[in-house]
């Protein structure tokens, strides 16, 4: 976890000076395969060649979980659409 040494810095982070992160997962069992979520943010999710189902792009997944992962602040906004877009509410968006 990151922690900002200067004095200005819990003002001007978020969460009093620790960095946030926001954690994705999604359930892939429950996959209906419609592609919204790698339309919506396709900088992060992807369609799995092997199954059709959505997976989140290797360099973000948490322990090469390809249901998991991190989602870096620049991409958060695209992740929370995609997340609130799934038709069947699969994606889920935390953070921590």
């Amino acid at each position: 976890m990151f922690r900002c040494g200067s004095p200005g810095c819990r003002t001007s982070l978020p969460n009093k000076g620790v960095m946030r992160r926001m954690k994705v997962s999604i359930d892939r069992s429950n996959c209906t395969s419609c592609g919204t979520c790698w339309e919506a943010c396709p900088a992060f999710f992807e369609e799995n060649p092997d199954d059709s189902f959505s997976r989140v792009l290797e360099k973000f997944r948490s322990a090469g979980n390809i249901a998991e992962g991190i989602a870096p602040e620049d991409l958060e906004a695209c992740v929370t659409e995609a997340a609130d877009s799934c038709p069947v509410s699969i994606i889920t968006v935390e953070e921590s």
